[in-house]
């Protein structure tokens, strides 16, 4: 029927239940590291469509995090599970929030490779001391 057509908007998603400490466990055990790879993934991936749909749009969103591309599998897990363990605050929120948060603290998109693990007291990462 022409004319019939009434847009509707989504105006709230659901998201995931899973918790920040579900994600931990999950990425510090064996049985769980391909699903935590694949949830990480997943959200990568997230950021980097929202990213180019909002592009195809015409509007600009801002960037959350850019990951460098050869960081992934055991380095990224390595990355959010040890962010965590500095963030008790987000053991309860929404993993996908904490996981964001996570990599924005890390790879902002200002920023170069940086070292996953922190550099020993004394020295910052580029050479001075």
């Amino acid at each position: 029927m022409a004319g019939m057509y009434v847009e509707q908007r989504a105006e709230a998603q659901n998201i995931s239940s899973l918790p920040g400490r579900g994600l931990v466990s999950m990425c510090t055990h064996d049985s769980g590291l391909l699903a935590c790879d694949g949830y990480l993934a997943g959200t990568m991936d997230s950021e980097v469509w929202a990213r180019n749909y909002s592009t195809v749009e015409g509007v600009h969103a801002p960037v959350a995090f850019c990951v460098p591309k050869e960081i992934r599998g055991a380095q990224l897990r390595a990355l959010v599970v040890g962010w965590y363990a500095g963030h008790d605050d987000a053991m309860s929120e929404p993993a996908g929030r904490g996981i964001y948060r996570a990599l924005h603290d890390n790879y902002p998109c200002s920023s170069t490779i940086r070292p996953i693990v922190s550099a020993p007291v004394g020295q910052s990462g580029d050479g001075k001391q």
